[in-house]
Parts: structure tokens; C-alpha cells; sequence
């Protein structure tokens, strides 16, 4: 996983210029996973200047309470989810989207249902 990500960010850096200004400095990284401390602990280089936004806040598994910050994990219900976004219009929206893991539920399928049309998205499985 951690040659993934960071695979993946370079692919963001290489393509944004945006990222190469700060270094990373002005990017978070949002994870739930209990593989996301490990991910950065895999390359410090890379993610020393990441703010990361963590489900798992244990200091003996890498969070450092100086810098990265506690997520809470919230289990809603799935039968009363909104149909209406409060945000942008669709057409107005730009997306960045990572999905790693295996296929829980049907919300990727969905997903990728609805992007494949898009001609400037990259897949890779």
C-alpha cells in the first residue's frame, strides 16, 4: 500500500503544479483505514509536510498529536441519505477520487459507473 500512494502522488505532483509550490505543505490526507499511519510512516520524506486527518489517533501507531488530527468515525444510516447536494452543480465540480481496498458495498461500482464517460479520468485497478 505504501508504494501505491506513493505512486499516486507522484502522478498528482507531476500533474498539478500546485503541489510542487509548498511540497505538499498545503495538502491533508483523510484516512480511516488502520493502514493509513503505516502508509506514511513508509516514506517520511514524502509525507513530512502532510497534515493528516486520521480515524486512528493512537500515538503508539504513528499519530502525532502536534500535527495530524482525529477523525471520528461516523456509522449513519444508509436508508436516509439525501438526494440533493448543498454544493457546486455537477457540471461545475471538479473530482479527485482514490479508492484502495477491496470492493465493499456498491458505492465504487456507482461511482465508476457514472465516470466513465469522463475523458480526463485515469483508472487503474
Amino acid at each position: 500500500m505504501q508504494a501505491i500512494v506513493k505512486d499516486y502522488i507522484g502522478v498528482i505532483a507531476e500533474r498539478y503544479s500546485c503541489w510542487n509550490r509548498s511540497n505538499g505543505a498545503d495538502h491533508f490526507f483523510v484516512s480511516c483505514h488502520d493502514w493509513a499511519p503505516l502508509v506514511s510512516l513508509g516514506n517520511p520524506n514524502l509525507f513530512k509536510n502532510f497534515i493528516r486527518v486520521l480515524c486512528n489517533a493512537n500515538t503508539s501507531e504513528g499519530f502525532i498529536p502536534i500535527r495530524d488530527v482525529s477523525m471520528t468515525e461516523i456509522n449513519g444510516p444508509v436508508d436516509n441519505i439525501p438526494t440533493s447536494s448543498s454544493g457546486q452543480p455537477p457540471y461545475n465540480r471538479s473530482i479527485l477520487a482514490f479508492f484502495s481496498g477491496g470492493k465493499h458495498g456498491f458505492v465504487r461500482e456507482r461511482l465508476f459507473q457514472l465516470w466513465v464517460t469522463k475523458t480526463t479520468m485515469i483508472f487503474k485497478s
